[in-house]
């Protein structure tokens, strides 16, 4: 899922006037995390408990532009395995998968493979190959967690992004203005 927020022309030209480019990305990171644990809270009570391992497995993390590939910062929020240097192990499974490439559950430590089957429920099918070639595997109702927690906080974490902004770059260009490395030239002149 994804939201784009438009219409923070003044949030932005402050950002580029008012606070050092070297204090740019950390304004963006933490304005981005705060505003992203209201839905890494409200996942990890809606997600289903029998051990505790997939409510565990609930994280975020903030990409830059060089890992996104795209103009701008963007925060991901995320049930399953854990990242793997800048490519989750979810993806590359079913990046594998996609291709129809074999992938190795070794590496995969740290969290649960059946996060997706959980949030979107399975058809059920039979296994193919291996040691329990003709196993059935039965049909998983969808038990939603991560889609109804981003529903019911995506528009106050957008709030929450903004307000957190807007008091970092006061902060950066604060601490700017006393050590004498920026002179402010837009809105906290």
């Amino acid at each position: 899922m994804t939201t784009k927020v438009e219409g923070l022309k003044a949030l932005e030209k402050a950002m580029m006037t008012d606070i050092p480019k070297a204090a740019r990305r950390k304004v963006l990171i933490r304005s981005l995390k705060k505003a992203f644990q209201p839905v890494v809270d409200s996942a990890k009570s809606r997600a289903p408990v029998r051990s505790g391992a997939l409510r565990d497995s609930i994280q975020m993390w903030v990409q830059t532009e060089k890992q996104s590939g795209k103009h701008g910062f963007s925060g991901t929020v995320e049930a399953g395995p854990k990242k793997t240097g800048a490519k989750s192990k979810a993806a590359v499974m079913q990046q594998a998968d996609y291709y129809g490439r074999k992938v190795s559950a070794k590496g995969l430590k740290g969290g649960v493979w059946y996060a997706a089957i959980l949030e979107h429920g399975s058809k059920g099918s039979v296994i193919k190959k291996g040691k329990n070639k003709g196993q059935v595997i039965k049909p998983t109702r969808a038990q939603p967690f991560l889609g109804p927690a981003y529903d019911a906080k995506a528009m106050g974490a957008i709030d929450i992004f903004a307000k957190s902004m807007w008091k970092e770059i006061e902060i950066e260009a604060a601490k700017a203005v006393r050590k004498g490395t920026h002179k402010v030239k837009g809105l906290f002149r």
